[in-house]
Parts: structure tokens; C-alpha cells; sequence
């Protein structure tokens, strides 16, 4: 079976490390934002996944797996989380797990450098400096990001590893407050309309969907130049954006009003799958890009 990347890199348990490149074997499926825990999670119960794992031999959840900074969910978000670690050893798939905004802390690593460098895979965050402009505590995180950013140089922050470093530092910090909801559908409508208000963060939410392809874009250009695939999430809605012989590929999310997709890599080649329901379960959906990395 194929590997990806060139070296294993061995992780602490207690601090993740910025960037590995392990070595994973093909097939390997990638999703991202299941956000297990979270009233407007879709996914109520992680054995609704299996379709979408059993085959793999990895699959790397790029961030935001469960909710971890909320104190209103963190249980039932852990208790999702062993169960998907579960399913991934019942159906013989190994699980890589990544930081996002909500999980800055347990997962082992904020990104992977795969097949030689020609994929690279993060959550998103970092591309923004203030974590989740769009964000009701987007104050906080402004704050947290003045005050950590200024024990780095300007030199400093020029260097992947230390921006990784320090975003994860600022979603540490930053103040998360949800409403009290019921799960199911009335649980997700009501998180829909907390998260709706006020007015002005939905158009914040929309320019940023408009925009983030070509802050992806530029972001790949100048850390990871070598990359023909980056994979990303954090946004919430799924897309694919080439440009110059890359591809940047967003997941999407398993929240209420968001789209999610899921990519295979296996034989130097990628496709990207629209998720679907059906019969309570999550599917791969029609294809929606093929390429090569």
C-alpha cells in the first residue's frame, strides 16, 4: 500500500505540534467541522458516519471535530468524539485528527504536509489573524490576537509554524458563549437564528464565503509554493478554487445551514464528493472535482 509523506513524525500528547508529515496509508478520506456536540450538528449520533469511513484506511478530520470551548456541549461532545474513534476502529480505518478553532488544543497536530509536500492539510483558521472575523465575540479574539501577537517578532509571524502556533493560542482564549437548545430540528433552528443575529454578521459571513478562495489562494502561495492541493474547512461551505495548477479544496461543515463534502486521495489523484442522507446515514454523493496531485 502507498504512503504519503516521506517521514513519520512523532507527537507529544500534552502540546500539538505545529506541522507533521506522517505517513498514512491510501486510501485516504478527509471531512472536516463535524462540530460533534453542537445543538446544529447534523450528525446526532457518529455511527451515522460509517458510510463515509468504512473503506478508508485514514481519514484526517481537519478541525472542529467536537466542541471543545463551550462548556454547554463539551460533554456530549466528547462522548461523540470516543464514539467516532470507535467506529473508525470497527471498520479498520485509522483516524488523524487536526486542530480547529473549537478543538485548538487535543488534537496532535495544526497540519499535515503530505506526499512529499504537494498536499497540504489544515483546518483555515490561520488564514485569518482574528481566528473568525465573522465571530459574535470577535472583539475578544482581537484583543487575544494584539496581546499574543506581540511576543513575536514580524519575522517570526512570517513563518508558518509560528502563525499556527499563535492562532491556536487566540482560540484558547477566545470567549465562547451558546444558547441553551434542545437537540433535534427545533435545536437547529433555533441555533440558526442565534447565530443570524445581529443583521450584520450574516453579510460578514457571506463576503467572507465571496473572498476566501483567493486568501486561501495567496496563503498557499507564500507558505506552501510546492503544494498542488491544499484542503481546508473552517468556513462552512464547500467549494473548489484552482488557480495557477492548485487547487484549494474547502469541506464544508456539518452544521445547520452548511454544506459538507468529503475528499479521497489515493494514486497521486483526488476527488471531491458532495456528503448526502440517506436512510439516516451519511453517504459519499456525486462527485463534484476530480484532479491530480
Amino acid at each position: 500500500m502507498k504512503t504519503a509523506g516521506a517521514a513519520g513524525a512523532a507527537a507529544t500528547d500534552a502540546v500539538p505540534q505545529p506541522i507533521a508529515s506522517p505517513e498514512l496509508e491510501e486510501p485516504i478520506r478527509i471531512l472536516s467541522d463535524l462540530h460533534l456536540g453542537h445543538p446544529g450538528c447534523r450528525v446526532l449520533e457518529a455511527a451515522q458516519l460509517g458510510p463515509l469511513i468504512e473503506g478508508a484506511k485514514t481519514v484526517i478530520f481537519n478541525g472542529d471535530t467536537s466542541e471543545e470551548r463551550s462548556v454547554k456541549f463539551v460533554e456530549k461532545g466528547r462522548q461523540q468524539f470516543a464514539a467516532l474513534k470507535a467506529l473508525c476502529a470497527e471498520v479498520g480505518a485509522t483516524p488523524v485528527f487536526i486542530t480547529g478553532n473549537h478543538d485548538p488544543i487535543s488534537p496532535p497536530h495544526h497540519a499535515l504536509d503530505l506526499f512529499d509536500g504537494r498536499v497540504f492539510v489544515t483546518h483555515g483558521d490561520v488564514l485569518f489573524p482574528d481566528v473568525s472575523p465573522w465571530s459574535k465575540f470577535h472583539a475578544f479574539a482581537v484583543e487575544a490576537m494584539v496581546r499574543i501577537h506581540a511576543e513575536y517578532s514580524a519575522e517570526e509571524l512570517g513563518q508558518l509554524e509560528v502563525l499556527l502556533e499563535a492562532n491556536k493560542r487566540v482560540s484558547a482564549e477566545m470567549k465562547v458563549r451558546q444558547p441553551k437548545v434542545a437537540p433535534g430540528f427545533w435545536g437547529r433552528v433555533k441555533t440558526l437564528f442565534y447565530e443570524a443575529w445581529p443583521p450584520k454578521r450574516p453579510l460578514k459571513i457571506i463576503h467572507t464565503w465571496l473572498t476566501v478562495h483567493k486568501l486561501a489562494h495567496a496563503f498557499k502561495e507564500k507558505h506552501r509554493p510546492e503544494a498542488k492541493l491544499m484542503v481546508i474547512g473552517h468556513t462552512h461551505r464547500p467549494y473548489v478554487s484552482k488557480r495557477n495548477g492548485a487547487t484549494i479544496v474547502n469541506t464544508g461543515a456539518h452544521l445547520a445551514i452548511s454544506g459538507a463534502s468529503i475528499i479521497e486521495l489515493e494514486e497521486g489523484k483526488w476527488t471531491v464528493h458532495k456528503i448526502a442522507l440517506r436512510n439516516d446515514e451519511y453517504v459519499r454523493g456525486s462527485a463534484r472535482a476530480r484532479g491530480e496531485y
